[in-house]
């Protein structure tokens, strides 16, 4: 299974275009309930974790929709920020 995600955040959209290819990363997720928005609390829990935290300011973070093409139909598997109506075009 691949999954794909293109946030919409200027800080985001600038690393990527620097580099000129996409770049692999990962969520910090520590459950279901719990979403983390703010750099200075990630950096005081995980600094020795992590090399780099980039502080692009508080965010309101917010679940992301995903979708799943894998079975030749397109099924929304739960509805998060964003729209969806390029589905439509699918």
């Amino acid at each position: 299974t691949v999954g794909l995600r293109w946030p919409n955040h200027p800080i985001t959209n600038e690393i990527v275009k620097t580099f000129g290819h996409p770049i692999l990363s990962i969520s910090l997720r520590i459950s279901e309930d719990e979403l983390y928005d703010d750099p200075h609390e990630l950096h005081e829990k995980y600094k020795k974790q992590v090399d780099l935290i980039v502080d692009g300011g508080t965010i309101f973070a917010e679940n992301s929709t995903i979708i799943d093409f894998s079975h030749g139909e397109v099924e929304i598997v739960r509805m998060g920020k964003g729209p969806v109506d390029w589905l439509e075009e699918v």
